[in-house]
């Protein structure tokens, strides 16, 4: 495993963590859209208001994060025995979200595919590929060619069977359904986890350090035709259409913001400009923050506290200034749980040195 840490994708993925709070904050406080529906003139004017302005530009932070943990996983090696675990608890999770949707998930053949099932499915997937080179050669390309594909385009074929349809293309409804279908999507997870493997064995080569004259060229050619289209997902609405308004841009459009996001990958592999950001003690510090070291943990964690500020949902409607302290506290209540939850972890295990890998990031 590649033991040093890369600050730039840390900074970026904690950015993008950032970027979607808002978004969640709002699905728990306003669950019911029909009722009352999130009202954006009401939060004018306060921290929540200018925080949810500020990060409608970047409403494409969920791919962000997807590309970014799956990159780094796929330099990760595994152990036999950790693999093993893995699987474990992707099958508990599947047990788990079968049992808890049997009221909520099932509407006659519709099964409500979202981001948990997407994830089992993709860790499983690459788990699988990791074992076998030239599959994940083969699936890793194809995933890059799959995120060109418009696969939403047949969501609304009445000829495929409607869990089909909700589980490859993501069926959009008024209660917010239609996000992370696998086709394209599963093309996204293999791609990035690709790059995470290449880029290991690129690692040991000098050139791979640092940026040459026609990969600058390249970038700077592809970063500058990109500009001409983004601010589209500025455009988002922060209600149940969420969903189908980020994941039916068109691929140039996805492309043209996600670049971005591979451009600040392949910085983090520069060795001077990771030294650099190592020198900042702030960067240090946020790359040491559970949000970073372990940020699958801290993302199931925040759904957690998100969860439990639900109950107080009527309350935070009437007091804007309790709602926008609630938004604030969600980063750093998310990480003093996750080390709280990590010490209670610690004392289960044989006492001896417990040493963490510098390098060490979930999914």
């Amino acid at each position: 495993m590649n033991k040093k840490r890369l600050h730039l994708i840390d900074l970026v993925r904690l950015f993008s963590f950032t970027a979607i709070i808002h978004y969640h904050v709002i699905s728990q406080i306003y669950t019911d859209t029909y009722a009352e529906p999130y009202d954006a003139k009401l939060h004018a004017g306060t921290l929540f208001g200018y925080i949810a302005e500020a990060t409608k530009p970047f409403s494409f932070s969920g791919f962000s994060i997807i590309i970014l943990s799956f990159f780094l996983f796929g330099r990760q090696t595994l152990s036999p025995q950790k693999t093993r675990r893995l699987y474990v608890l992707l099958a508990l999770g599947t047990v788990f979200l079968l049992v808890t949707g049997l009221d909520n998930s099932f509407s006659g053949i519709f099964w409500e595919w979202d981001i948990y099932e997407y994830l089992i499915v993709a860790i499983a997937s690459v788990l699988l590929l990791q074992r076998h080179p030239f599959f994940l050669k083969v699936c890793g390309i194809l995933g890059f060619l799959l995120t060109w594909i418009p696969f939403y385009l047949l969501a609304d074929n009445a000829g495929i069977p409607l869990v089909v349809r909700s589980i490859f293309f993501g069926v959009c409804d008024n209660e917010g359904r239609g996000g992370w279908a696998l086709l394209p999507w599963i093309g996204l997870a293999w791609f990035s986890f690709y790059l995470g493997t290449l880029s290991v064995a690129a690692g040991l080569r000098e050139k791979a350090t640092r940026m040459q004259k026609n990969e600058k060229l390249f970038w700077g050619a592809a970063l500058l035709a990109s500009v001409f289209y983004w601010g589209e997902f500025y455009h988002v609405p922060l209600d149940q259409n969420f969903y189908c308004f980020v994941f039916r841009r068109t691929p140039v459009v996805f492309w043209a913001h996600l670049i971005w996001i591979f451009f600040f990958i392949r910085l983090s592999l520069v060795e001077k400009i990771n030294a650099r950001l190592h020198e900042n003690r702030v960067v240090r510090w946020l790359s040491g923050l559970r949000l970073s070291t372990h940020f699958g943990l801290c993302y199931l964690l925040h759904l957690l506290y998100l969860f439990g500020g639900s109950y107080f949902a009527d309350d935070f409607k009437v007091h804007l200034f309790a709602y926008d302290m609630f938004v604030l506290s969600v980063l750093p209540v998310t990480e003093i749980m996750a080390r709280g939850v990590l010490y209670c972890a610690s004392l289960k295990r044989p006492k001896r040195a417990l040493v963490q890998s510098e390098g060490t990031t979930d999914v």
